[in-house]
């Protein structure tokens, strides 16, 4: 497993005085502690790791700049989060997504104003990276998801990478989306047969505690399959379920997770499990690509 390095950023513009986000400096210091701590975000404490409240501009890219290529030199996987105010250019075709810096100008973003995530990502050299992880919880960030895609990101290429964003084109409220992230953190997922959770266990978690506030999250993983993502880019350890199923760690659960990533319980279930607590032998049969595989992976799992 390779080492992971985080750069969380908490961003504030002072040309936003009436809209000041009063649970930013909380939101993001425990979203970089969970990041950092061992037993659950298991990314590397400082200095190879960087906690940053309200960059200037030269600050915000230099900050990724470093962080980049720190990762790419020691082969490590980088998580970039970003809490703050963000918005977009609908100006462009391609309405990008700027993040703002304190001293950004959220009226007419531009290059030496704010920071085009999408853009200066894609201009990047990430070919030393084990994976990139982008968190954004800001208004519009789900453009930043599309914007980093419609960039230059090379998926299969340059870099594994993993897009988790708060919501999409709409507004972020309170800090709702990193709240949860952190409580999923620090707290874990006791209903998952998993040791580590992904990209869409967060984003669905997030989309269950946000729900009455605001859009669905947004992700895209670079998995295999429909809403699939990569296990060896995980946002957290699962703290809840560690090392409780006796699979756990092993080729065959790997393998039975995989193969119930999108697994509906359906009627067959409910009759081999019927059968098998008034036999001591069932035998399952079917053609290639019937289920059978899955059937017997879902009663492996919790």
């Amino acid at each position: 497993m390779s080492s992971r390095h985080a750069l969380v950023i908490g961003s504030q513009c002072d040309a936003l005085p009436n809209q000041r986000l009063s649970f930013l400096p909380d939101r993001a210091r425990g979203l970089f502690e969970v990041l950092t701590d061992p037993l659950r975000g298991g990314c590397e404490a400082a200095p190879t790791s960087v906690f940053l409240t309200d960059p200037t501009m030269e600050e915000l890219r230099q900050a990724v700049s470093t962080a980049v290529a720190k990762a790419s030199a020691a082969g490590a996987t980088l998580v970039f989060a970003f809490i703050g105010h963000a918005v977009t250019a609908p100006s462009r075709y391609s309405q990008p997504l700027f993040l703002l810096p304190a001293d950004g100008n959220p009226n007419t973003p531009g290059t030496e104003t704010a920071y085009e995530i999408g853009h200066r990502l894609g201009e990047m050299d990430m070919a030393g990276l084990d994976g990139l992880i982008i968190i954004l919880d800001a208004c519009h960030a789900g453009a930043g998801v599309r914007d980093v895609i419609k960039s230059g990101l090379d998926l299969e290429q340059q870099v594994r990478l993993e897009l988790l964003a708060g919501t999409f084109l709409r507004k972020a409220r309170n800090g709702c989306f990193s709240q949860a992230l952190i409580r999923l953190m620090e707290h874990g997922a006791p209903g998952l047969s998993a040791d580590y959770l992904e990209i869409r266990h967060a984003a669905n978690v997030a989309a269950d505690y946000c729900r009455t506030v605001q859009q669905p999250p947004v992700y895209i993983g670079s998995g295999f399959g429909q809403n699939a993502s990569d296990p060896g880019l995980w946002v957290s350890r699962n703290v809840a379920s560690p090392g409780k199923w006796l699979l756990s760690g092993t080729e065959e659960g790997a393998l039975a997770v995989a193969l119930t990533q999108s697994f509906q319980p359906t009627n067959d279930l409910g009759r081999v499990t019927a059968a098998m607590s008034g036999q001591r032998l069932v035998v399952l049969q079917g053609g290639a690509g019937s289920g059978k595989s899955a059937l017997i992976a879902a009663l492996a799992r919790p």
